[in-house]
């Protein structure tokens, strides 16, 4: 096998010393050399499987790395690949890069230009948790097979670090690279061959274009049947894009306008389009990104462009909608009726970058989709495996006349540009890890950018893709169907004989690593001096960005402030909000965020012999115990927020760090001077209680220094504020009900009974289901412990109902990116594995 060669500028020689030091298993010498002959050894204690020689060519580093290929014992051999960097410090200019770039370029013929290399385990079915699921045959592999090398262009990723678990059977990643280096390649992707865009420069299709820059070129747009004697008829701003494994897999169009929808769906019927990915809300920025192109209302339906449309059915998931639509050609029965799927992503606005992992999940769902209509439907003996494909899915290919959703994805966003690239990028490399083993993102990036302009349009996006894709090496596969749930978690709890570690800790040491870590400049409101008091600890302080802004005004010395979160849900967007026990100054704020947000239900999880608790993120509001101070603001959130029930986790003894903030015995209870709580109703089940209150509201003027009322110069006559005159008028009531969850004392990690901790969910979720608005605020000590087991559980347990999928790992992911302190310790990751489990065996066949 010949010598990899790396040749590098002298100031790279700590670069790298990081980036082969302690990396194989054989002991290596790396000779870098500079300018005028000086030369630099470092002896690197351990190699990566294969000696490795470095020269140094007068500056610049390119590496060309030997990859050895795992082949079957028939067919030992072995493959070099060339990958090229080159040092950021000596650029000359960028004219400099693109001529190196071009040069790699014709090698790209034989060895890929990727972006990083991973090596991974690969288990015995082809997945695993750091594995890439093969597809079709490549899921049956040999030992001998089981690790695979996965290529990518690490041309744009620079100063890289190698994974530091390599020896213990970890990927390999080479990742982390500078915005220098991702920025020429940006620039150089962008940089190709520019092609006529004569009909969509037309004046009369001026009005169907709604972004002027992005018009699809001529080569490979899509044409129209057109109409008899309409002139342009055949027009869509929509071009054809491949994919790496497939021609014309895609179809960029940009989101229809009112001029459009007609076309849009004459397009998707002549092209036979299995489904439609939209990427877009329809307002956003205080814009109308796209109009809403479908019906209204489920079962109604409309014709648009001789296409009659009907929504069938629409599923709602966190962060994506998913919408049954059914096609029929108006005065054409003879072609039938076709059922097609809209996958719609809400979560991503303009100019930002979506969460990974919901993003993946997103993914995942179009492609099981795809896959349905590929699989023969025959009727299945027993229950479909949840993991594969839903029943919704089945009945929609079974549906359809063979071959009558044979043609490209559609994709959309606002214009047919930046999120169209980015989805596309993602999926086509994902697809053809699945196939080849291999991501050929810049070259791929390139491709896109000849068929259609704007594609990964920012620098962030195509930071983005990176990001996604090396989430998708390092995680996996992290969901299995409920019907393995028992036989997973014996294999979770046995260690390794390596590094004595079992799954539970492998998995939640890499959910710490992938946690987000917030600046104070994040949390900038939880540390302005009025806010301080208002927080248990200094260091668990909200982002700006995902805590719930109190609104009720309570006096000009009152904040907007509360410390609590919004946590997302498995079906609902900020389902919940957890917060910490009130401190007796944020009282009343507390029972503000329960009003301002609107929130069905209170949980606390903790019994200190005085019980509070509110949690409401647009599912749930968690936050913590409200110091005594700060009592007022609790109450404040309920209201404001239209919280529906408050659920206290704990209880904690009667004193000033605790203190009492709803009224357990008496009728009636004010908290600042603007809420007061009514006790309508108590009950007391086993390990649990519940009260049912009304939260009333008083307005109050704010205090001005200057007269209150104001005069009209033109006409002389007083006015007087809004504020002052609903002064003292009471606004309309909200009920909600708190549950309390008795058996999880102070000091525990986990609850004395779990079955008691399944039960308050499911009274919570019967509650809402009566109630049908806010989210549920969620009440822990300090507002970290404990509620994220909560949230995460109970996101699992809709998991499972819904879809027959158990996906702890990524739940446990999604209920961090907003706190990192939840799920705080390995026990409590272990204990929602334990929830789902005595779930799915006491009550999930009972329904």
């Amino acid at each position: 096998m010949p010598l990899p060669s790396f040749s590098c500028g002298f100031r790279l020689k700590h670069t790298l010393r990081r980036v082969f030091g302690n990396i194989g298993e054989e002991g290596t010498r790396v000779e870098c050399g500079g300018r005028g002959g000086r030369r630099y050894r470092s002896r690197a204690v351990q190699g990566p499987g294969f000696p490795l020689r470095v020269q140094g060519l007068g500056g610049h580093l390119s590496v060309f790395l030997g990859l050895r290929r795992v082949c079957t014992e028939r067919d030992r051999c072995s493959s070099t690949a060339g990958i090229e960097l080159s040092d950021v410090g000596e650029w000359k200019a960028e004219e400099g890069a693109c001529r190196r770039r071009e040069a790699w370029e014709g090698r790209a013929e034989h060895a890929q230009p990727v972006t990083w290399i991973a090596r991974m385990p690969v288990g015995a079915r082809g997945e695993g948790r750091h594995g890439v699921r093969g597809g079709g045959e490549r899921g049956e592999r040999t030992a001998a097979e089981r690790r695979v090398w996965m290529i990518g262009s690490v041309s744009s990723l620079g100063m890289a670090r190698w994974d530091d678990g390599v020896r213990g059977g970890d990927p390999w990643l080479l990742h982390g690279g500078r915005g220098a280096i991702y920025k020429v390649n940006a620039r150089t992707a962008c940089k190709v061959e520019s092609h006529s865009t004569r009909h969509g420069s037309k004046p009369a299709n001026e009005a169907k274009n709604q972004n002027p820059k992005i018009i699809p070129f001529d080569y490979n747009r899509v044409v129209l049947e057109p109409f008899p004697d309409v002139p342009d008829s055949d027009y869509i701003n929509a071009s054809y894009v491949d994919s790496l494994v497939k021609p014309k897999a895609y179809i960029a169009s940009q989101g229809p306008n009112e001029n459009t929808i007609g076309d849009f769906w004459r397009m998707v019927w002549q092209e036979r389009s299995p489904c439609i990915v939209m990427l877009t809300k329809t307002f956003d920025f205080i814009k109308v990104m796209c109009v809403q192109y479908w019906p209204a209302a489920t079962g109604m339906e409309e014709v648009y462009g001789g296409i009659g449309v009907t929504v069938l059915h629409e599923e709602q998931l966190a962060n994506f909608l998913i919408r049954t639509i059914r096609l029929r050609k108006d005065g054409a029965p003879e072609e039938g009726e076709r059922r097609i799927q809209q996958y719609h992503y809400t979560e991503w606005s303009c100019h930002t970058s979506p969460f990974s992992n919901a993003l993946l999940e997103f993914r995942r769902r179009v492609r099981l989709y795809m896959k349905s209509l590929c699989v023969p439907q025959e009727p299945a003996e027993g229950p479909t495996p949840a993991a594969s494909v839903s029943s919704l899915d089945l009945s929609t290919a079974s549906s359809n006349p063979p071959h009558a959703l044979s043609g490209p994805v559609i994709v959309h966003c606002s214009d047919g540009s930046g999120r169209s690239g980015v989805y596309m990028a993602i999926d086509a490399n994902l697809e053809s890890a699945d196939e080849d083993g291999c991501f050929v993102l810049y070259g791929y990036l390139k491709k896109m950018r000849s068929s259609r302009r704007g594609l990964v349009e920012t620098l962030d996006q195509y930071k983005f893709v990176y990001e996604a894709l090396e989430e998708y090496v390092i995680c996996g596969m992290t969901y299995f169907p409920v019907s393995e749930l028992s036989q997973r978690l014996k294999f979770k709890s046995t260690r390794n004989a390596e590094d004595k570690m079992n799954e539970y800790q492998k998995e939640y040491l890499q959910i710490s690593k992938m946690t987000p870590k917030f600046t104070i400049g994040d949390c900038a409101g939880g540390h302005r001096p009025e806010n301080r008091e208002k927080n248990r600890d200094v260091i668990i302080v909200p982002p700006d960005n995902y805590r719930p802004y109190l609104t009720s005004f309570q006096g000009n010395t009152c904040t907007d402030y509360i410390n609590a979160v919004f946590i997302d849900g498995y079906t609902r967007p900020r389902e919940y909000i957890v917060t910490e026990w009130p401190l007796q100054p944020t009282i009343a704020d507390f029972w503000s965020l329960v009003y301002d947000h609107e929130c069905s239900a209170i949980v606390v999880l903790c019994s200190p012999r005085i019980s509070s608790g509110y949690t409401h993120p647009k599912e749930y509001i968690v936050t913590e115990w409200p110091l005594p101070s700060v009592v007022p603001d609790i109450w404040s959130l309920v209201y404001d927020h239209d919280c529906s029930g408050i659920v206290v986790l704990c209880h904690p003894d009667p004193s000033p760090q605790y203190p009492s903030f709803w009224p357990e015995t008496s009728r009636f209870r004010k908290y600042g001077a603007v809420f007061s709580v009514e006790l309508m109703s108590r009950k007391e089940y086993p390990n649990i209680r519940s009260w049912v209150f009304k939260l009333n509201k008083k307005e109050i003027a704010p205090y001005r220094k200057t007269i209150s009322t104001v005069v009209d110069e033109v006409q002389g006559t007083q006015i007087v504020s809004l504020t002052e005159l609903m002064a003292g008028v009471k606004a309309e009531p909200k009920t909600c009900q708190l549950f309390q969850l008795m058996c999880w004392p102070m000091g525990h990690r986990v609850p004395t009974s779990t079955n008691s901790l399944v039960e308050l969910m499911n009274m919570v979720e019967r509650w809402r289901q009566r109630t049908e608005y806010g989210p549920i605020v969620v009440v822990s000590p300090d507002g970290c412990g404990r509620a994220g087991v909560y949230c995460a559980a109970n996101a699992c347990i809709e998991q499972v109902i819904q879809h027959g999928e158990v996906d702890v790992f990524q739940a446990a992911k999604t209920v961090r990116r907003h706190r990192p302190q939840l799920i705080e310790n390995m026990t409590e990751y272990k204990y929602c594995y334990d929830l789902v489990l005595h779930y799915v065996l006491h009550y999930l066949h009972k329904k």
